[in-house]
């Protein structure tokens, strides 16, 4: 049996969401609105965050944070339920833009379909790029890896035949005077980056060093010393002992130190927005504080994406043509982006028109499936219903079928 089939740590679902505590930090530096604060009952308290991260639009805001309920309650692929925009003819568009390249409909009324062909021209036939940012004795960065990117990303046959996945671990870090300074446990972040730095070196069979990478994230999560972590993680995923005598010398000497400064240069160059904290990811060499909700959903939100990278592939005019590969969900989050792949008069009016107007959402449900009663039951009514605050946001229907 191998390593990726019998290796598993104690699931995250016990502990806090490896997403809970850093989404609540970057809410903290984040320059949007925070009037919708707290939004969710404390027993999700990153759909809580997803919701402040949102709140400058407050159309998209609650539609964030109705599907990161939905993730924390079942995969967006196994409830048999349908949460629908309507989709009949308007003069104006109403739908988020994780929407807007999906349907004809959609995309005429929101986007245009010169926009959404050059984005899918772009991306067609090509793996989506993802990149971690970590420290690999933060406890966030540690879940991330462990509970969520692993198991249900790089793990699945099926998503690594979609994504390029990549770490860089540096994080928070800071040089003085030459010497580094790491944020979490500080000496034993620094040597874990380095550890990490050399085994990304010398481990060039990828599948060998993302289960080295996942295994000794999943020891140091259960506070085990650093050196039984690496030693245990090289016999359990089989790295031969010519390797690692190549990262013990890189450790040892002075390659670590370089290898620190590369990692360091890669996370100064995250672009266009700077990382705020860890676990961080980067989508096709493009970094958003709004990119980071979709930790909570990756894997599904990563399929969604790839679909549109499988085409169909058609001629672009030249007019809207760019090396737009960011997906739609993020075209009017960053100036920088908007002006890559978009329209900021589109980005305006579409603001313009869900301004204080709540989102009209229709869930076909069937009153005795087990899907339908949950969904109804953990989301609509105690995550949503209940909800004081996010109440006024959505207009509900009902519709059993």
């Amino acid at each position: 049996m191998s390593f990726a089939q019998h290796k598993t740590f104690p699931s995250a679902s016990t502990t806090r969401s490896a997403t809970d505590s850093n989404l609540e930090a970057l809410t903290e530096k984040s320059e949007t609105n925070s009037e919708a604060s707290s939004l969710l009952p404390k027993r999700s308290q990153s759909a809580s965050t997803i919701a402040r991260l949102f709140s400058a639009d407050r159309t998209s805001h609650a539609f964030h944070t109705i599907m990161a309920s939905v993730s924390r309650s079942m995969s967006l692929f196994s409830f048999l339920i349908h949460i629908l925009y309507p989709l009949t003819i308007i003069a104006t568009c109403t739908v988020p833009s994780d929407f807007w390249c999906d349907h004809p409909t959609v995309t005429n009324q929101c986007a245009s379909a010169q926009y959404c062909q050059n984005y899918k021209n772009n991306v067609y036939g090509r793996k989506i790029n993802l990149t971690l940012y970590f420290e690999t004795h933060c406890p966030d960065s540690q879940l991330f890896i462990v509970d969520r990117l692993y198991p249900r990303v790089i793990n699945d046959s099926n998503m690594s035949k979609l994504v390029n996945m990549d770490f860089c671990p540096w994080g928070m870090a800071i040089r003085m005077d030459s010497k580094v300074c790491c944020k979490h446990k500080r000496d034993r972040t620094c040597e874990g980056n380095k550890l990490i730095s050399c085994a990304m070196q010398y481990l060039t069979d990828r599948k060998l060093q993302m289960n080295y990478i996942y295994c000794f994230e999943g020891y140091v999560l259960l506070h085990l010393p650093i050196e039984y972590a690496r030693d245990t993680c090289y016999k359990e995923t089989g790295v031969v002992d010519s390797l690692q005598q190549m990262i013990r010398v890189c450790t040892d000497g002075n390659e670590d130190e370089d290898l620190l400064k590369r990692m360091q240069k890669n996370t100064e160059s995250i672009f266009p927005k700077r990382h705020s904290l860890v676990p961080w990811i980067e989508l096709n060499g493009r970094s958003l504080p709004e990119i980071q909700v979709y930790q909570l959903f990756l894997a599904e939100k990563l399929k969604i994406w790839a679909n549109n990278n499988a085409g169909p592939h058609t001629q672009t005019s030249t007019a809207t043509a760019s090396k737009c590969r960011t997906p739609p969900d993020f075209w009017c989050d960053d100036d920088f982006i908007t002006n890559e792949c978009f329209d900021k008069g589109k980005c305006n009016a579409y603001r313009a028109n869900t301004l204080g107007r709540p989102i009209k959402i229709t869930v076909i449900l069937s009153s005795h499936c087990k899907n339908s009663q949950q969904f109804v039951v953990d989301v609509l009514f105690s995550k949503v219903w209940q909800n004081k605050e996010l109440r006024p946001l959505v207009s509900i229907h009902l519709l059993p079928w």
